[in-house]
């Protein structure tokens, strides 16, 4: 451009370490190097640094042992070796009484009397009736039907259980049972062979009482425990003859009859765990 000469305007490079101008000097100030500053003292300072590092990597925390009784880290030999022996002896005595104890109550369950066994062959032919009913309608009576299930179930007996809500013969065999084939009769009500023991008030009564345990000895112990994998403890299951609808065609008669396999609502008694 006219009248400007390239002599007014001088430009020169920065160099690094030095302040361009006097404001940038007061802005970022560069510190001296000290002299006195030498790199030995740096490499001190890393050797410390490192050596600490090296101390809290090779630290291993220790397992955390609660504390014992001395007693507890002594054996029993070392233990009674500086006691009274008449100390000795009454210690020994009531630990080697109940050893035996316990071995004669194993030897006990593990092989039962004989008269168990001769009792169980008499009773082989009884049974353990009881005529119950799974429907909740009245509260009170299922409960109550619940409650001697587990009772004798507790006994782990074979237990012969007929719903009558599963099927009306049961109700009418447990009329003529009772003797009134007209009054209604209070659910559950329970058999011991030909012996009407009765319902649930009576089983409470002589399972408190420790009676109703040798009522039970000598029936036949249950095979399987649990629910029943093939009814789920409904006691029945669809008839397969029908499949449950009660009516089988007759080709000779060309028309449907009336199943003679199942009762009026299509089960039968379930072979797996009902007698």
């Amino acid at each position: 451009m006219d009248g400007l000469d390239d002599d007014e305007f001088e430009f020169e490079c920065p160099k690094l370490g030095k302040p361009i101008s006097s404001l940038d000097s007061d802005l970022c100030p560069i510190p001296d190097p000290d002299p006195n500053v030498s790199a030995l003292k740096l490499d001190e300072s890393y050797e410390v640094v490192r050596v600490e590092q090296e101390v809290e990597e090779g630290w291993v925390p220790l397992s955390y042992k609660p504390k014992q009784p001395l007693w507890k880290h002594l054996s029993e030999e070392s233990f009674l070796s500086g006691l009274d022996p008449s100390i000795v002896s009454s210690y020994k005595k009531p630990l080697s009484s109940k050893q035996l104890s316990n071995d004669s109550i194993n030897v006990e369950v593990i092989s039962p009397p004989s008269s168990a066994l001769s009792t169980t062959q008499a009773k082989a032919e009884d049974k353990i009736v009881l005529y119950f009913t799974t429907l909740r309608g009245i509260r009170k009576t299922y409960e109550d039907c619940c409650c001697v299930r587990t009772i004798l179930r507790g006994f782990q007996v074979t237990v012969d259980e007929r719903d009558i809500s599963m099927d009306s013969k049961y109700r009418k065999e447990l009329q003529s049972m009772v003797g009134d084939a007209e009054k209604p009769v209070c659910l559950p009500q329970v058999f011991i062979g030909d012996t009407h023991i009765g319902g649930v008030e009576e089983i409470m009564k002589l399972n408190d009482s420790g009676e109703l345990v040798e009522m039970l000895k000598g029936f036949p112990a249950c095979e399987c425990l649990g629910t029943c994998k093939s009814c789920g403890d409904a006691r029945f299951v669809p008839c397969s003859n029908c499949d449950g609808s009660t009516k089988v065609f007759e080709e000779e008669d060309e028309m449907f009859k009336r199943c003679s396999k199942c009762n009026e609502n299509g089960l039968v008694r379930c072979l797996e765990c009902c007698l």
